[in-house]
């Protein structure tokens, strides 16, 4: 699988990570400052996986999707995973279950310690470009939620609760826990959606608004009757679902718009059309427009800002990538490897 474990919300910054690391049983905690090579690190550890065949999970940052948060490879029962913040992870269990492996013990700290001052600078200016990014997401929360409130005005919910626990009757199978993750992250690109598994044989989509409420229903019916499932959590309110996959079945359904997966994967429509009074809803269009406009532009907003931070981000990690030695980082990298898969 393939997905995000935090994501950039109205809330702020949600993480998943305690939830998704929590069924490992050896967790390798990385800490160590902007391009000293964590995600190299994970990334040549999913190399060796897919050489060993085993299978594993890739976990990807939401602020640049090229780079990874973490990898897990449940054969082994063991996960690393990116402890900086602001996915800080707590080391509950020493050496029994969690260990840290600090990269910045590769650092020349002269090099370092001589910009000091540069280096906290542009990490405070980092920080304020996410706190004006979180600004404006959640002044786009709250224009989504009267998008949504005005909405429903116009939705048959009865109807439409109806045709989810018909639809639920199908795509449940068992009974279990549901994991959350996220299918999709807000980044300095704007939107960026994952498909979370190349075993999803068939996809139902249920775009708009309707599909939202769609979703919204399938995830509470899951909740109440202790369904299994995977709940893909919408990154801009992660209360509500915006994917729903059940492995048994290889069988997802999603209100992402354009969501795709592999190309032999059958892509189904569900319509919700009919649970909407139109006339109800075209009294609203001027409303909704206005309101669609509006959080267009603060959601532009927070990707400039946080596209300012990643542009800042690189200035932090230009300063740090000429103070690493990266022979004794491989080195050890290479050792690392040959224990963890017993070579």
């Amino acid at each position: 699988m393939e997905f995000f474990a935090g994501a950039n919300t109205k809330q702020g910054f949600f993480s998943l990570f305690d939830e998704v690391f929590r069924d490992s049983q050896r967790l390798y905690i990385l800490k160590g400052s902007s391009g000293c090579g964590k995600s190299t690190f994970m990334k040549r550890i999913a190399k060796k996986a897919e050489e060993k065949k085993l299978d594993y999970h890739l976990i990807f940052c939401s602020a640049d999707p090229s780079s990874l948060d973490g990898i897990i490879i449940p054969r082994l029962g063991v996960a690393i995973a990116d402890g900086t913040h602001p996915h800080v992870l707590d080391v509950k269990y020493p050496c029994v279950r969690e260990s840290i492996i600090n990269l910045g013990q590769f650092w020349e700290k002269s090099k370092l310690l001589s910009r000091r001052a540069e280096i906290m600078g542009l990490t405070d200016l980092k920080g304020c470009h996410y706190k004006n990014a979180y600004r404006a997401l959640s002044a786009a929360g709250t224009v989504e939620a009267l998008e949504d409130e005005i909405f429903n005005q116009s939705l048959d919910r009865k109807r439409l609760d109806n045709f989810a626990f018909k639809f639920a009757e199908k795509l449940f199978v068992s009974h279990g826990e549901r994991k959350n993750i996220f299918p999709s992250a807000f980044t300095c690109e704007g939107e960026k959606s994952i498909c979370v598994s190349k075993e999803i044989k068939t996809l139902y989509t249920a775009n708009g608004k309707g599909g939202k409420a769609f979703l919204r229903a399938l995830q509470e019916i899951a909740a109440e009757k202790n369904l299994s499932a995977i709940i893909g959590l919408n990154w801009l309110d992660p209360r509500l679902a915006d994917l729903i996959y059940i492995p048994e079945t290889q069988t997802a359904v999603s209100c992402i718009s354009d969501y795709r997966c592999e190309g032999s994967t059958k892509i189904h429509t569900v319509s919700i059309d009919r649970f909407i009074n139109k006339n109800s809803l075209s009294l609203a269009k001027n409303r909704l427009k206005g309101l669609g406009k509006l959080k267009k532009q603060l959601l532009e907003e927070a990707r400039g800002e946080l596209f300012s931070a990643k542009e800042t981000h690189n200035e932090i990690e230009n300063i740090y990538i000429p103070a690493m030695n990266f022979d004794l980082m491989n080195e050890f990298t290479d050792s690392f490897i040959k224990n963890l898969f017993g070579e």
